[in-house]
């Protein structure tokens, strides 16, 4: 069986290529980077697209050229709402392993996405507001967070909600914001894979060292019924089909959800085992999930050494960095190098950080 796995940018680009690895099958892989860190997974075809946001009529030419030459396609990053848009047939459609085009976009946003969610017990919400004005901001309440209803990596929170922090915000009906109540507690993430409504595997984690203050590069996997359950029942009341991952503050009672990535993300990392795909194009897994605290590459002595020297927690970075086990660790020496050369490059020619350029030009924000 072919299949197509998107954005090979994206480290999980890798673990799917691993889940799916088997004689019968042939991966093919695609970015618009020119040497993304999925590029060099043994026996893979890699295509390289134009940029989405720059040409979408030229990605979806190019796309839909891939998408008649496969059996199945894997959305890894932000694409998928991109790949959502592409004017394709039912038949061509339903080769892509993602939810309808409505519940997709609905989960990526952060206040809808609430009326989606299961009732479940030990499962909190935050209460939260639409604001669609400026004057829809409640100053001098309750300790609370602002953010965007379409943002990643937590880089545009405010945290500290007062008038000289929002006066130059751009708020309207096109660029909505939510006001959400703060939570104290420890910060968990969670990642499943279902089909028909049918949760076929989940996994939990602790993320830490965070890149930016955003993107994990350590991954300590958990087991919590509460985040199983909750997936479980997700599935089932919503038929899901695809990938999701929600992110939980866990308050020592209860598990408050934050948000939704409809999405891959690292919390793949932690399924050991391997996928299998029918001619129905029906899935399983046979497998667990992993003990062992997972990283990426040498991304922790790089990015955090001088931060762990200054607050004195170098011995916990290298005490981490030993112990845990690196997903990139079947590459080949020089792949993790050339990949982040480029990102660096891209990041210095954009003027941005590291996340935040790392899906630049796939991000979503309401956009048709």
């Amino acid at each position: 069986m072919n299949i197509l796995i998107t954005l090979l940018r994206a480290p999980v680009s890798i673990e799917w290529a691993k889940l799916f690895q088997s004689s019968d099958n042939q991966i093919i892989g695609c970015d618009r980077f020119r040497f993304p860190i999925g590029r060099f997974i043994p026996n893979i075809h890699y295509f390289r697209l134009p940029e989405i946001k720059k040409d979408f009529q030229q990605y979806q030419k190019q796309m839909k050229e891939l998408i008649a030459q496969v059996d199945f396609v894997i959305p890894t990053c932000e694409d998928i709402f991109w790949l959502a848009q592409l004017d394709l047939s039912v038949q061509e459609r339903q080769k892509c392993f993602m939810p309808p085009k409505e519940i997709l976009f609905q989960l990526h946003h952060k206040y809808h996405f609430f009326e989606l969610l299961p009732q479940c017990e030990k499962i909190a919400f935050p209460q939260t507001k639409l604001i669609q004005k400026y004057d829809d901001i409640v100053f001098n309440e309750k300790r609370s967070v602002l953010k965007p209803v379409f943002s990643r990596f937590g880089q545009t929170v405010i945290r500290n909600i007062c008038p000289a922090n929002c006066q130059k915000l751009e708020i309207s009906e096109k660029r909505q914001w939510v006001m959400q109540e703060y939570i104290q507690g420890e910060s968990l993430c969670n990642f499943f894979i279902a089909q028909n409504g049918r949760l076929i595997a989940h996994s939990a984690y602790r993320p830490k060292w965070l890149i930016n203050n955003a993107a994990a590069s350590f991954f300590e996997p958990i087991t919590d019924e509460r985040m199983e359950n909750f997936a479980q029942k997700f599935c089932q009341s919503l038929n899901f089909t695809g990938q999701a991952a929600f992110d939980f503050i866990d308050d020592g009672n209860n598990l408050w959800v934050l948000e939704c990535n409809p999405r891959s993300t690292s919390g793949l990392h932690i399924f050991s085992g391997s996928l299998k795909i029918n001619n129905n194009k029906e899935l399983s897994f046979s497998g667990s999930t992993k003990t062992k605290p997972l990283r990426i590459g040498l991304s922790l002595p790089l990015l955090f050494s001088l931060s762990a020297i200054k607050n004195k927690q170098f011995k916990k970075l290298w005490q981490d960095f030993r112990q845990s086990e690196d997903v990139l660790s079947n590459l080949p020496f020089y792949a993790a190098g050339l990949s982040f050369a480029e990102l660096n490059l891209k990041a210095w020619q954009q003027k941005q950080n590291l996340s935040a350029i790392s899906t630049y030009d796939i991000e979503y924000n309401g956009e048709d």
